[in-house]
C-alpha cells in the first residue's frame, strides 16, 4: 500500500522519480504520508535552526509526535500520519518563525480558527489545518492548497472535501481563488472581489504586458564564452513597437493574434518593430487559444488593481494577497505563451522576426542560438570575465565586502604578488579573474618581485582595452565625464560592461593614472582617492565627477618649480624630475594634510598664507590651483609675471611654523609667570622647594603640574605642550588665536598658588596652618597664619558668630560684608582674627570676588592695569581663601575706589544710631564725595 501511494505522489510531482530502478524502497515510509514527507523537507528551511531538525520530530513523543503516532494508531491500510497530524506537532510547539511576517500572520490566523470555531466537524477541521500547512509552507513541490489535492492528503473523497471546503468559504474562513485553489480569509478591509470586477472594464480585451513577465530566457553560448549573463525577459503585448522593460540586455516580445484576418497585418508591423528596434529584441508572432488571451487579461488586471489600488498601501494582508494573484496569474501566461513552453503546444508560432528578417526557429535550442548571435554582434567589444561573483549589476552584501577589501589592498598594496591575499576568500577570486588572468596586475618585470597595476595592453586576448580606452576618452572630454554616465556608457553596446566589474576597472584606472586624472566628489577635489571613497561611489555614483587633467604646453614648467620646493619637507612622497600636474597637487595636499589644526584656523600668519590655505581648502581643479588660484593667492596675477615659488614656499614655511612659535610664545609665557630664565632653570628651582612636598599636594591641577614639571623623560616640547593641555584643556596644536591669552592666565595663577602653598608650608612646620594675606590700599602685604581650633582667648566672639552663621544661608556673604566694615580702620587685624575663626567655622573654602559698579559682573578678578580702565566711581572688594593642601588662594581683602586714574585712599565710615556702619564715603581734594551703600 506505501508503495502505491508513493508511487502516486510521484505522478503528482512531489518526488522526482524517473525509472522504476531509482525508485527507493518507500515501503519503510510508513507511516508518514507523502505530503507530510514533502511538508518536512519544505519546513525544515522555513523554520528557524533550532525548530527544523528531522531527529526531533522522529523522536518526538508529544501528544501529536510521530512516536506517539506509532505507538497508538493501528498497523494497517487506513492508518497514515497525515497534513492534520502534522499540524498539531507544530501548534504545540511555541514560538515558531516562519521566516517571514507573512507566513507568520498565515500561521497565527489558521491557529487561531482552529483554536476559536468550535461549531466545525472533526473533518471540517482536518480540512482546515491540511489548509493551512500547505498555505504556511508555500510553495511545496507538487502540492496546491485545492480540493483535489486535499482530498489526496486526506486519503477522503472528493466531494466530502468539496462539501467540507463550502462549508469553510460560508463560515469565512477560507475563500477560493480563481483556479479553485484556497487562502485564509484574514482582517483585510479592501473589497478584491470588487475591484477585480473593475479592473475587467479598464483593461483592454487583448491587452499589453510590456512589463517583463517572471520569465528571462538566457543567451547561453554567449554566458560560457563571455562570462557575462544576458537576459531577455518575456513580454506579451499586442504592440510590435511597445518598450522593451527597463532590465535585462533586450526581450522576446510575443505578439498574439486571434483571428487570420488581422494576422497580415501583424506581421507585417512585427517586421517593421523588429528592423527599428536593433539586435537587442526578438518578435514572436503567435497564434494563441483564447485561454491564453484570458490569462493574458487576468494578469492585466492585477496589474491595473495593484497600480490604481491606494489602499493596498494600509493594508498588508490585501497586499499580499494580490501579490500572489498576480504571480499565479504570471505564472499561467509564461506556461500559455513562452515559445517552445511545455504547456504552450495548443499555440501556434507564425514566425520569429529579428532584425527587420523573418527566422525560421523550430526548437528552443535554435533560440537560444540566435540570443547568443545577437548578444555577440550586439556587445562585440564585450570584455571577458569568467566571475559570476563579480560580473553583474546588483552585488550581494558579502560580495560588496569584498570587493571593498579588494579596493583597499589595491590602493596600499599594489606593489606585493597577488595584492597580499592568501587562501581562497571572495576577494582574491575576484582578483584572480579580474586583475590577475587579465594581465592588469603583474610584476614590474622578470627580475623584480615588486608589482604594478597598469593599462591592458592593446593585444589583450580578454578584450579590456576598448573598455579601458572607453573610460579614459570620456575622461579626457572637455570638463570631463560623471561617474553615471561612465558607468552607462561602459553598459552600453558593444561594451556591455556590468557595474561591478566597471567599478573595478575604475579603480585601476585612478591609480595607474593618479597623476593625470581628477577626481570631485560633491564639487571637492580628491588628490588621493582610496578604498573608502570607492566604497561612497558604488553607493552615491552621481556625487563623483572624473576629468583628465590636460595642462597648457606654454605652463608645463611651473609643477616643477613648484615640486622643487616641496621635494624637501617631511611626509611628501617622491615625484619624478618632471612630475605631472596631478602628482604636484597631490603632493600639495598630501603635505598639507598633516599640518596641525592651529595652523588651518589661526590668523597670526600673514593674508597670503591665509589666503594660500582658503584656496586650498575649496580648490576644484588641478590645473586652475597651480596656473590661476595659488598665484593669485599669493599676490600676483598669472604665475609667468613672476616666480610666486619663493613666495609660496614662504606660505608653507609659515604654516609649517605656525605650531612651533605658538609653543614657543606658550613656553615664554610660562618662564614669565614663574620668573624663570630657562626650563631648566624653572625645573631645578620645582624639584628643589617641591619635591619634599609633593606628598602634601592634594590639589589635582598642582600636583600634575609639579609631577610633569618634574619628570626628566620629557624634552621640552613635549614638557610645555603637557601643560598647555592639562591648563586649558585643549591640545595646544588645537587652540585657537585666544587660548594663549587663556592660558597665560592660567599660569599665572597657578605659579601664585604655587608660591602660596610653598609659603605655608614653610610656616606650618609639623602642624596645619591656614594662611590669610591682605594687601592693604596702600600697597603693603600682610599675611596671617591660623593654626586651626585656636581663637586665643576670643571663643565667646567666634562662638557668637558661629551661631549667628548657623542659619544664614549664604554665610560667605556675610563674612564679606564684615570684612569690608572693618576693612580701612586700625583694628584690622583684631578684627580680621575674628572673621578669619568665623570662616572657619562656616567652612569656607570658595574664592570670593565682587565688583560693585554698574555695568560689571561679580565673581572676576581684575589687574591694576585694567582697574585704571573703568569709569568712575567704580568700587571694587576681592576675598579669597587658601586652606593647607593648597585648595585656594590666599584670602585677599582689597578695597579701591576710581575716580579717573587716581585710587582714593581716605574712607570714613558712617554708622547708624545704633553704631552698626552702614556705608563707605571717600572724599577727595575738590572736596567732593560719593557714598557707596551696602
Amino acid at each position: 500500500m506505501a508503495t502505491e501511494l508513493y508511487g502516486e505522489a510521484a505522478r503528482r510531482g512531489l518526488f522526482d522519480w524517473q525509472a522504476a530502478e531509482k525508485t527507493p524502497d518507500t515501503s519503510r515510509l510508513y507511516p508518514l504520508h507523502p505530503a507530510v514527507v514533502v511538508c518536512l523537507v519544505a519546513a525544515s528551511r522555513r523554520l528557524g535552526q533550532a525548530e527544523r531538525s528531522l531527529f526531533s520530530f522522529l523522536n518526538a513523543r508529544e501528544p501529536a509526535g510521530l512516536m506517539r503516532f506509532a505507538e497508538r494508531a493501528r498497523y494497517g491500510a487506513d492508518s497514515w500520519y497525515l497534513l492534520s497530524d502534522y499540524f498539531d506537532y507544530l501548534a504545540a510547539r511555541p514560538s515558531l518563525r516562519f521566516g517571514t511576517s507573512d507566513r507568520d500572520r498565515r500561521w497565527n490566523d489558521v491557529q487561531e480558527a482552529v483554536a476559536t470555531r468550535h461549531d466545525l466537524s472533526v473533518f471540517e477541521r482536518d480540512v482546515l489545518k491540511t489548509t493551512g500547512v500547505l498555505l504556511v509552507l508555500d510553495p511545496v513541490t507538487g502540492l496546491r492548497p485545492d480540493a483535489d489535492t486535499l482530498a489526496w492528503c486526506l486519503r477522503a473523497s472528493f466531494g466530502r472535501v468539496a462539501a467540507a471546503i463550502e462549508t469553510l468559504v460560508t463560515a469565512a474562513i477560507v475563500w477560493e481563488r480563481p483556479g479553485g485553489t484556497l487562502a485564509l480569509r484574514s482582517g483585510s478591509t479592501v473589497d478584491l472581489d470588487r475591484w477585480r470586477a473593475d479592473a475587467d472594464a479598464h483593461v483592454p480585451r487583448t491587452p499589453v504586458l510590456n512589463r517583463g513577465e517572471p520569465y528571462t530566457f538566457i543567451a547561453h553560448r554567449h554566458y560560457h564564452e563571455k562570462g557575462t549573463l544576458r537576459a531577455f525577459p518575456l513580454v506579451v503585448s499586442n504592440d510590435p513597437k511597445c518598450a522593451a522593460p527597463p532590465f535585462g540586455d533586450g526581450m522576446i516580445c510575443v505578439v498574439p493574434t486571434l483571428s487570420l484576418s488581422e494576422e497580415g497585418r501583424l506581421i507585417e508591423q512585427t517586421q517593421q518593430a523588429s528592423r527599428t528596434a536593433g539586435l537587442a529584441n526578438v518578435y514572436c508572432l503567435m497564434r494563441v487559444t483564447t485561454r491564453a488571451v484570458a490569462a493574458a487579461r487576468d494578469l492585466a488586471a492585477w496589474n491595473w488593481v495593484g497600480d490604481t489600488c491606494t489602499e493596498l498601501r494600509l493594508d498588508d494582508t490585501a497586499r499580499a494577497e494580490v501579490a500572489a494573484r498576480h504571480e499565479a496569474a504570471a505564472q499561467t501566461v509564461v506556461q500559455e505563451l513562452r515559445p517552445f513552453g511545455a504547456t504552450s503546444a495548443e499555440s501556434e508560432v507564425v514566425g520569429f522576426f529579428h532584425g527587420g528578417e523573418r527566422i525560421e526557429i523550430t526548437s528552443r535550442r535554435e533560440l537560444n542560438k540566435l540570443l547568443s548571435d545577437a548578444c555577440d554582434a550586439r556587445f562585440s567589444a564585450a570584455p571577458i570575465l569568467r566571475n559570476d561573483l563579480i560580473n553583474r549589476s546588483r552585488l550581494s552584501s558579502a560580495i560588496s565586502t569584498a570587493r571593498g577589501r579588494l579596493f583597499d589592498a589595491m590602493f596600499t598594496q599594489a606593489d606585493v604578488a597577488d595584492l597580499g591575499f592568501n587562501g581562497a576568500p571572495p576577494e582574491r577570486t575576484i582578483y584572480l579573474s579580474m586583475l590577475r588572468e587579465t594581465q592588469l596586475h603583474t610584476p614590474i618585470d622578470d627580475a623584480s618581485d615588486k608589482w604594478h597595476l597598469h593599462a591592458p595592453s592593446p593585444a589583450d586576448p580578454l578584450q579590456w582595452r576598448p573598455s579601458w580606452n572607453a573610460l579614459d576618452a570620456l575622461a579626457s572630454k572637455e570638463g570631463g565625464a560623471g561617474i553615471p554616465a561612465i558607468l552607462k556608457r561602459l553598459a552600453a553596446e558593444p561594451l556591455g560592461l556590468r557595474q561591478g566589474p566597471a567599478l573595478v576597472l575604475l579603480a585601476t584606472y585612478l591609480i595607474v593614472e593618479h597623476a593625470h586624472v581628477a577626481l570631485m566628489e560633491r564639487g571637492t577635489y580628491r588628490p588621493e582617492p582610496d578604498a573608502a571613497c570607492l566604497m561612497r561611489m558604488a553607493k552615491g555614483p552621481q556625487n563623483f565627477h572624473l576629468r583628465k587633467l590636460i595642462e597648457p604646453a606654454s605652463e608645463q614648467t611651473l609643477p616643477c618649480r613648484i615640486a622643487d620646493l616641496l621635494r624637501d619637507r617631511p611626509g611628501v612622497p617622491e615625484m619624478s624630475a618632471k612630475p605631472a600636474i596631478g602628482a604636484v597637487t597631490a603632493a600639495i595636499y598630501g603635505w598639507t594634510a598633516k599640518l596641525r589644526p592651529f595652523a588651518w584656523k589661526t590668523r597670526s600668519v600673514s593674508k597670503h598664507a591665509q589666503a594660500v590655505r582658503s584656496v586650498l581648502q575649496k580648490a576644484r581643479d588641478p590645473v586652475d590651483l597651480l596656473h590661476r588660484q595659488l598665484p593669485e593667492a599669493c599676490g600676483y596675477a598669472s604665475p609667468n609675471e613672476h616666480d610666486f615659488a619663493t613666495e609660496l614656499n614662504k606660505v608653507f614655511d609659515e604654516l609649517q611654523d605656525a605650531v612651533p612659535q605658538l609653543r614657543d610664545r606658550a613656553l615664554f609665557v610660562t618662564l614669565q609667570a614663574f620668573a624663570a630664565r630657562s626650563v631648566e632653570d624653572l625645573r631645578a628651582r620645582l624639584k628643589l622647594e617641591m619635591d619634599s612636598l609633593l606628598i602634601k599636594l592634594t590639589d589635582y591641577r598642582l600636583r600634575a603640574f609639579t609631577t610633569r614639571s618634574l619628570d626628566d623623560d620629557l624634552d621640552t616640547d613635549r614638557w610645555i605642550e603637557t601643560i598647555a593641555s592639562l591648563l586649558t584643556s585643549k591640545r595646544l596644536e588645537a587652540w585657537g588665536d585666544s587660548d594663549l591669552d587663556s592660558y597665560a592666565f592660567a599660569v599665572r595663577e597657578c605659579a601664585g598658588q604655587i608660591d602660596r602653598f610653598i609659603a605655608l608650608a614653610r610656616q606650618a612646620g609639623q602642624a596645619p596652618v591656614a594662611a590669610v594675606h591682605i594687601a592693604l590700599p596702600g600697597g603693603a602685604d600682610r599675611a596671617y597664619y591660623i593654626r586651626p581650633g585656636t581663637t586665643e582667648g576670643e571663643d565667646g566672639v567666634v562662638d557668637s558668630l558661629r551661631a549667628v552663621l548657623a542659619d544664614v544661608d549664604d554665610p560667605q556673604r556675610v563674612l564679606v560684608q564684615l570684612l569690608a566694615e572693618f576693612l580701612g580702620t586700625r583694628e584690622i587685624e583684631r578684627s580680621w582674627r575674628a572673621i578669619s575663626s568665623a570662616c572657619r567655622a562656616a567652612k569656607t573654602r570658595l574664592r570670593l570676588q565682587s565688583i560693585f559698579g554698574t555695568g560689571f559682573p561679580r565673581w572676576s578678578t581684575f589687574s591694576p592695569t585694567r582697574l585704571r580702565s573703568f569709569p568712575k566711581h567704580t568700587h571694587i572688594l576681592s576675598v579669597s581663601k587658601t586652606t593647607w593642601g593648597g585648595k585656594c588662594t590666599a584670602l585677599t581683602p582689597t578695597w579701591a575706589s576710581i575716580t579717573g586714574t587716581t585710587f582714593m585712599e581716605r574712607w570714613s565710615p558712617r554708622t547708624t544710631d545704633a553704631g552698626v556702619p552702614k556705608c563707605w564715603s571717600w572724599s577727595r581734594s575738590n572736596s567732593s564725595s560719593v557714598t557707596i551703600r551696602w
